[in-house]
Formats: C-alpha cells, structure tokens, sequence
C-alpha cells in the first residue's frame, strides 16, 4: 500500500519547488528555491509532467508526507461551531427539495439552474459541515452534543468505520491500533432521504485519501465492472460504506416510503460519494421496477478528482450529479486533470508506480474532472468579495486561514445568498464587517495587505 501513495492533499502542496519556469516571479521563492506563492485558480501548473524539476518536486512530497503520516492529529470535539441549518429559502420555499433531473448531467451546470438550486446547496453543505464538526465528540467519554440532525428530521443510521490509530490502511490485524469513528449520516423527512459523508478528520483517512493509485475498477468489484479506472482508496470506502447502507435502503427505500435519495458529501467524503451514489442509483435500479425507480442526487462539494474520464461520463449517465467548486480551492483541482505526475524511482521510491505486467512503469496517470460543475468564485461570495479574490494566491506561511476559508467557508458563504442567516462565515477581515447581518469563517479576522502578496498578516 505504501507504494502506491501519490499526491493528493492540497497540504502536501505547501513543499513543492519550483522556479521562474513555472510562469511565477524569481521573487516569489525564498532565495532556496521554495516557492512561496502559488497560482491557486490553477495549480496544477506548478505540478504539470513538463516540468523539468518534476523528480525534485516529487522528493519534496515525499519528505512533507512523511512528516504528515508521522503524526497523529489529535481530534477535538468543537460543538460551537454547529450552526442550526434553515429549512426555508430566501424566497420561502421549503428545502431541500429534489433536483432536476439532468442526465447524462452535462460538464457544467447553466448559470440559470442556480437561483433555483442554491438554497438546497446551501442545505446540502451547511449540514454535512456541520456533522464534520460532531463526529470527533463520539469518541468523549460521556458525550452530551446531540447530533446535529435538521429540525424536522430523524436519524436513521449512523455511519461507523474501522479505523487505524497510526493511520496505515493494512494495519486492523492488531485490536488495539482499531478505533470506531462516524463518517456519516443518513436522515430521512416524509418521502426522502439524505445521506452526509463528511471531510477527513483523522490520520486513517489522510492516508486513504492519498492511496490514489489508479485501479480499473473490473479488478476492484463486480458492481464496478465497466466504469474504468478509479482512485484506489476512495472506491475502497464506498464499498465498504455501501455495504452498510444496504439494509437501510432496502428498508426505508426499497420496502419503505423514501422515492427520493440525496448524497451529500465534501472533501474526503466527496471524493468517494460520486462513487457510493452510483452504487446506491444501481442498487436500486435493480430492487426496484423501473416506472418506480428512485434518482439519486449527488452533491460534491470541493471533490478531489475520482477517476478517468470513462468513469465521469458513466456517471453523468447513471447519477444526478452536482460537483460544487470554489475556483480557489486548490483541493477540488487535485489530482490534477488531465494529467497528473507520478514520481520516478530512487529518492521517491514510495512514489515509484510497480507494474507487475512487466512493463515499463506507468510515468502519469489520466485524472477527469467530475461533470456537473457548478464553479463559483469571489464575485458570488455576498460579503466581502474583495477579501475573497486575494485567495487567487497561497501563501505558505498563511495556511491555515487559506484552507479554512477557500475549502470551508467558501461553500457555506456563497450560497448562503439563497438563504436568509446570519451565520454565513462570510467575513474575513474587520474592515468594515458588520456582525447583524454576517460572521466570521474560522480562523478569521486578520489583516490583509493592500496589494494581496503576501495576502495575509498574521493576527
């Protein structure tokens, strides 16, 4: 497993080299060689398979995801940040409501589909992000923070997986280096059914996240057969969470009164939702009659890229799939399409891709992103927008308000205009903020230069 761990994390960017070559100014590195700035509305740029000083990009990667694997995050419990998600649009319309139907969903959603949506995106994300926040309080010793379910919603399963104390994939043979933790939740009004897979929290599932070598998936799963080749470690989870949801939606679907099912996924529960809602869509082709049969929506917001591009066309065909995207978040670029590095022998060993066919190995791999996009940026964010385009850059010594706002609070914030609330996390700097009518995103406010680069000043 260890072998076939590639660059996925946008973390594991903060490390890259780079030069003059990658169209950035000689003043952009450190006087070492490290770049400092980097282009985030493309940063795959800085990672394309011409650049000269691939082999040197690639150690580099290897020695931060060293460092990354060598620890272990300790998860907190951080009930304050639990927003109570409305139930109304701006308009009064109840949500979350069913989407329209658009498969084979084309590669962008029309700007017009938006004021219609956005109000279910923001029911969609708000409350994923809030389950990502309780998850961690499962594991306190007599914990008393409610699961953050939707007024007017119950509860009906609760997603649990094995995980690894140190992180490794294959290490469940020792009991005591296996933990249970949440990952998602499924939660039934009337006749529909949403289910939330949130981002990732743990060492376990950074590890997952990066085991992103690319499998065809006839070798993987017969229900996959025919979808072509996807990313190893998001295909593993959705198989395994799948198997779990089965009983539940063959007794609240297939048997029950659900006729319409959602998944809701971001990040890390994003990469492998695409997956788990074209299993669950064929599940319940099969179970049930075909005038009767049950769409499924899938909501993506900052995905990771899954797979190739046989994999997004088939499932554009059988899902109906949104992929929300902030155009600054640079995790909802990687691993880089169409084409991303993989690193030679030697130093990067672990990087090395084995081919036990004999042939050379493969030196790239064919990522596609997810059809369905609905890209936004800082001219949709209602509060604030100047503050939001400073994000076309990340600084490395200001990561932390980077990935907070451009990979959280972007989503919450932009289609929190659909919406009446206050609690929108769309306010970055207190200049000119006002509290009465938005809030800060975490880790927020700082201050921000005038020219952008360096965009932030620690607070």
């Amino acid at each position: 497993m260890e072998a076939r761990r590639m660059i996925s994390s946008a973390l594991l960017l903060l490390l890259l080299s780079g030069s003059a070559q990658l169209g950035l100014a000689q003043n952009n590195t450190n006087g070492t060689g490290l770049l400092e700035i980097f282009p985030t509305d493309n940063i795959c740029a800085v990672l394309s398979p011409q650049e000269p000083q691939a082999s040197d990009v690639c150690a580099r990667v290897y020695q931060v995801m060293t460092a990354l694997f060598g620890t272990t995050p300790k998860l907190f419990c951080y009930p304050l940040a639990i927003v109570e998600t409305v139930n109304v649009s701006a308009d009064g319309v109840p949500i979350p409501f069913p989407l329209s139907d658009m498969r084979p969903v084309p590669v962008k959603i029309p700007r017009s589909m938006w004021e219609s949506e956005g109000a279910t995106y923001y029911w969609m994300y708000r409350t994923v992000w809030n389950f990502l926040f309780y998850d961690p309080c499962y594991l306190q010793p007599n914990n008393s923070v409610k699961e953050p379910v939707p007024q007017g919603w119950d509860l009906v399963h609760t997603v649990i997986i094995q995980e690894t104390t140190d992180g490794n994939p294959d290490g469940f043979d020792d009991p005591d280096n296996v933990f249970d933790l949440p990952c998602g939740s499924v939660i039934t009004r009337d006749n529909m059914m949403v289910i939330f897979m949130r981002g990732a929290i743990s060492k376990y599932e950074w590890a997952v996240s990066s085991t992103t070598y690319f499998t065809d998936t006839d070798k993987i799963d017969p229900r996959l057969e025919g979808m072509g080749r996807i990313h190893e470690g998001f295909s593993m989870l959705a198989l395994k969470i799948f198997d779990s949801l089965q009983p539940v939606l063959e007794e609240q679907v297939v048997k029950g009164r659900i006729h319409h099912v959602a998944v809701s996924g971001h990040s890390l529960g994003a990469g492998f939702s695409g997956i788990l809602a074209y299993l669950i869509q064929q599940y319940l082709n099969d179970a049930i009659p075909g005038l009767n049969r049950v769409k499924v929506d899938a909501f993506l917001f900052g995905t990771p890229n899954a797979g190739d591009k046989d994999f997004n066309e088939k499932l554009a065909q059988k899902v109906n799939i949104r992929n929300l995207a902030f155009s600054y978040d640079v995790i909802s670029q990687m691993p880089c399409a169409p084409e991303t590095k993989a690193c030679p022998g030697g130093q990067t060993e672990p990087f090395y891709i084995p081919n036990t066919e004999g042939n050379p190995p493969q030196l790239s791999w064919d990522w596609r992103t997810h059809r369905g996009l609905v890209l936004f940026g800082p001219g949709q964010m209602p509060y604030q927008s100047d503050k939001w385009q400073c994000f076309q850059h990340l600084k490395l010594t200001s990561t932390l308000g980077f990935f907070a706002a451009t990979h959280g609070c972007s989503y919450a914030c932009a289609f929190s205009s659909f919406v009446n609330v206050t609690k929108n996390v769309c306010l970055l700097s207190s200049e000119g903020a006002d509290l009465s009518v938005a809030s800060y995103c975490p880790s927020f406010p700082v201050m921000f230069s005038s020219s952008c680069m360096p965009y932030l000043t620690e607070p």
